[in-house]
């Protein structure tokens, strides 16, 4: 211890001996007073002047900084982001970065994230790494703080309330649940200091930028939108950018993809409400990154910044796929609307809207569905509708077409000339029936909605079948192919040649064989005997596609339908039958049978139809859902006369046949041959094309049936034979094709006599004749079914029922700009100065 401390003296003596001999730098006595002094005079002016600071502060206002936007209506705005320790929140700062009108941060925030040696730098860098790994648009600091830090906003479910409230950040994310259960008084706002408001949270006041926010002007100062989270429509769009498609794109969406394939195979094929970028259009999908004209018309305030647009129109599209066996409406819809920011309000309050038109299209909402909600169609905002609307024809375009406008609350009624509805697709009550079974191209069908509305299964019928030769044995698979192929290519150079201009139209059959023989000739290519029966099966197909005989279809024009977006396969069979659907789709509608209709007077005021029973029905609007058969009968008078060019294209128009065989056996002598496919096909010559060329298994259960067809020029051959005699040459070829089986006589056997009922271009036909047929009479009559829409729209008849709706200004006045011209509509666009046509029709 005495050690130690001897030490520690000599340390310390040494250390003061050294500092003696330091220099140390003398300052005279009388500076140091000097300094002493002015040091203390400026502290006494410097307490003064904050003394008289703080009195100027309390005479005068707070010193404030208002947003430099122009129009911005906030004088003085408040920081949402309340990021940084120093942020003003509603007091002084350098600079305002403007949002929207009511949503603005200050710049001490935006240094908080933007500057590398601030806190919140490295959220700002790993947002701007996923944005741009997954998104297509700029990486902006602006796109960074709608998508991270605005708040979100939700509704009070009270029902008494239904006022909008921020979200605390504790409670953030927002989700589904929160959004369904969310009450006032579950989030702090300044609103609640009071105690009785605290006791009672809903009585407090709305923040009073709500009211602006649905103004249609607020969407003008808006300087980025906020895109969607965990939208419905996530899964149906990673082949997109998200965020051109209105989805957020700070996560991979990709990873969403297992969703879809945890789902039905059958769902996800056959109901697609967005259609692939590398794929042909399909009918019933959209583009989900861009907007369509007419939606562009509808909604211009959307049309050059669609990101918003975008996001709540896929988000309906994709509910609707989700679940299409209940009515969607804007309240389902907005459980699932996910964003920050006040555009949540402004995408919601566009929710109806879109619903609206969607609904009012027959994209959402059709089908089978009765007894809509309110505010599914405009008609449902407290208007009166004083039409009255009579449908010719209770087949299937009638009845859907009724069905439409019934639940659009139009008064309609549907007159029937037999005693059943359906039309061909009634159900006789047969064996298997003599209606439809049968749907061609199920992809987005409507048929398949109303399948999955009734829960009726669809059994996928394969897209390759079997083919079986003249002389019992299978044709091989290369062959089937090399054939195939060389038809494709005949028919890809009678499109080139078409192309030139004052070609010559000539019959396809004609056409097909006059390019055959030129590639036989310059190829010197032989085909074998297997070879050409199979190209006779394919040209048979051909003329089933076309639904006329090939002799006299048009070889400019035979396919001309295949511009507008199909159905795609696969091909689907219903057990029970299509009836079943269409008798489900009539009830609760006026349907009156026996009342065959023979004249339409429509030359004033109300349209007036005569009945053959000498009786009279009065309509303001008449929709003509009958065949063209029956137009072509002309056992429907008009006065006045219908107008030459729709005489002359009714008169134009080709008229194809088509007939089925069924066969009940007492077993199944034909799926080990067939490896158990549900079609098969018979190659023959030239002179059996359309004669039993294709075979479907309809069996169901212990009952096993075969179904084939007849038309073209098969079924010339067979129009003077008995149906006894149909259902021998029938067993004849099942017998060829099957020669060491032993064929049983059938059980019970049916040949239908549907009559002429396809519809196909002859040859000098253009395809307009199917426009001019289409058009109205004086906005009052109107023509639906096969007839004008085969090509250009399914059954449901859509656009018949728009332009019902489009004569009813009062009700929807947004329809009318279907009528506008394409420079009408751009310049609308463009100069965004006409007045908004929201689908809002109050």
């Amino acid at each position: 211890m005495k050690t130690m401390k001897n030490s520690s003296k000599k340390s310390i003596c040494d250390f003061r001996s050294q500092s003696k001999n330091r220099k140390i730098r003398q300052v005279p006595k009388s500076k140091k007073v000097v300094e002493r002094r002015s040091t203390s005079s400026r502290c006494q002016i410097k307490r003064k002047q904050e003394s008289k600071d703080i009195e100027n502060e309390a005479d005068q206002p707070t010193k404030i900084r208002p947003c430099s936007k122009a129009h911005c209506p906030a004088k003085r705005p408040i920081c949402f982001a309340r990021a940084s320790e120093r942020c003003c929140k509603n007091g002084y700062t350098s600079r305002w970065y403007h949002l929207s009108a009511g949503e603005h941060y200050c710049n001490e925030c935006f240094e908080y994230f933007y500057r590398s040696h601030k806190g919140g730098h490295e959220t700002w860098q790993t947002w701007k790494t996923s944005w741009a790994s997954y998104g297509y648009t700029d990486v902006d600091f602006y796109t960074f703080m709608c998508d991270q830090q605005l708040p979100y906003w939700v509704r009070c479910q009270h029902s008494s309330c239904g006022k909008w409230r921020q979200l605390s950040r504790q409670l953030e994310p927002l989700t589904t649940n929160k959004i369904k259960n969310f009450v006032c008084g579950k989030h702090k706002t300044h609103s609640l200091s009071n105690g009785c408001i605290q006791k009672q949270p809903c009585i407090a006041p709305q923040d009073e930028r709500i009211s602006d926010v649905l103004k249609d002007e607020w969407l003008t100062l808006l300087r980025n939108p906020s895109y969607l989270q965990d939208s419905p429509a996530v899964p149906y769009t990673v082949d997109y950018y998200p965020d051109g498609v209105g989805l957020t794109a700070s996560v991979d969406t990709k990873i969403l993809r297992n969703g879809l394939q945890s789902q039905s195979n059958d769902d996800v094929d056959l109901i697609q409400p967005f259609s692939d970028p590398d794929e042909p259009a399909i009918s019933g999908a959209v583009r989900p990154d861009d907007m369509d004209q007419d939606e562009m018309t509808i909604f211009p305030d959307f049309a050059l910044d669609q990101q918003i647009y975008l996001g709540v129109r896929n988000l309906i599209l994709a509910m609707w796929k989700l679940n299409c066996r209940e009515w969607l409406t804007a309240d389902k819809c907005e459980q699932h609307l996910i964003c920050r920011g006040l555009v949540r309000l402004k995408c919601c309050q566009l929710l109806s809207d879109v619903i609206q038109y969607l609904s009012c299209r027959g994209s959402i909402n059709f089908g089978l569905l009765t007894n809509p909600p309110p505010h599914v169609y405009p008609q449902h905002n407290g208007l009166t509708i004083h039409e009255e609307v009579i449908v010719v024809g209770a087949g299937i375009a009638g009845v859907a077409a009724a069905r439409y406008l019934h639940n659009a609350g139009i008064k309609v009624s549907i007159l029937e000339a037999s005693t059943k509805i359906g039309g061909r697709i009634w159900d006789q009550g047969h064996f298997i029936g003599r209606g439809a079974y049968t749907i061609n191209g199920c992809t987005n069908n409507p048929f398949t909605y109303m399948c999955q509305q009734t829960e009726v299964p669809i059994k996928i019928l394969p897209s390759n079948y079997c083919l079986i030769l003249a002389n019992g044995h299978l044709a091989t698979a290369s062959s089937v192919n090399r054939m195939d192929f060389h038809l494709k290519s005949l028919l890809d150079n009678i499109a080139t040649c078409r192309a030139k201009p004052d070609s010559k139209d000539y019959s396809l059959w004609e056409k097909l064989q006059d390019m055959h023989s030129q590639f036989l000739e310059e190829s010197q290519v032989n085909f074998n005997e297997m070879e050409i029966s199979i190209l006779n099966h394919l040209m048979s197909m051909l003329e089933y596609r076309c639904g006329g005989d090939l002799r006299l279809v048009s070889s400019q024009s035979w396919d001309q339908h295949e511009s507008y977006p199909q159905y795609n396969e696969p091909d689907g069979f219903i057990e029970t039958g299509l009836f079943a659907v269409v008798k489900k789709m009539a009830e609760g509608l006026d349907v009156r049978f026996s009342h065959k209709v023979t004249g339409i007077n429509f030359t004033k005021g109300n349209v007036v139809l005569s009945m053959a029973n000498k009786t009279e029905v009065t309509a303001t609007k008449v929709i003509l859902a009958t065949p063209l058969m029956v137009l072509k009968s002309k056992s429907i008078t008009f006065q006045p006369s219908l107008p030459e060019p729709k005489v002359q294209a009714i008169k134009n128009l080709g008229l194809g046949q088509l007939e089925k065989v069924f066969l009940q056996f007492p077993f199944n002598f034909w799926e080990q041959k067939t490896n158990k496919s549900k079609m098969f096909g018979f190659a023959s010559d030239s002179q059996h094309r359309g004669l039993f060329n294709i075979f479907q298994d309809m069996s169901m259960g212990p009952v096993h049936i075969l179904s084939s067809s007849l038309h073209g020029e098969g079924l010339q051959q067979m129009k003077c034979k008995s149906n006894t005699a149909i259902i021998h040459l029938c067993l004849d070829i099942l017998r060829k094709m099957f020669p060491k089986q032993s064929i049983p006589s059938p059980v019970k056997s049916y040949v239908t006599m549907w009559g002429e009922l396809s519809m196909y271009l002859p040859v000098g036909c253009s395809g307009q004749e199917i426009d001019l047929l289409a058009q109205p009479c004086d906005d009052k009559l109107y023509f639906a079914g096969e007839s004008p829409y085969i090509y250009r729209k399914n059954f449901i008849t859509i656009f018949v029922v728009l332009k019902i709706l489009q004569i009813l200004p009062e009700k929807t006045p947004y329809l009318r700009q279907f009528e506008v011209d394409r420079y009408e509509r751009q310049r609308f666009i463009n100069t965004q100065i006409a007045t908004k046509h929201y689908v809002n029709c109050t």
